[in-house]
């Protein structure tokens, strides 16, 4: 049993170590106009909305800024 539980671990430990050591790479696209459609496509294309960036402060300065992103 005890052989077992230490096979196990090793096991564990080898897995963690391997997906530890994959790098993604990214590629991002900045879009500062984004509707239903244009995300739909974009999903359709592997991008994945990571965030919305305000420009500046106030309602008049704010112009949203859409974070993109896909693995290489």
């Amino acid at each position: 049993m005890k052989t077992l539980i230490l096979i196990l671990a090793i096991c564990i430990v080898s897995l963690g170590a391997t997906f530890q050591s994959e790098q993604k790479t990214w590629e991002y696209k900045f879009l500062y106009e984004c509707n239903e459609k244009k995300a739909n496509v974009l999903g359709q294309e592997g991008w994945e909305l990571t965030a919305i960036q305000s420009t500046g402060p106030g309602l008049g300065n704010n112009v949203p800024t859409y974070v993109f992103r896909r693995s290489k």
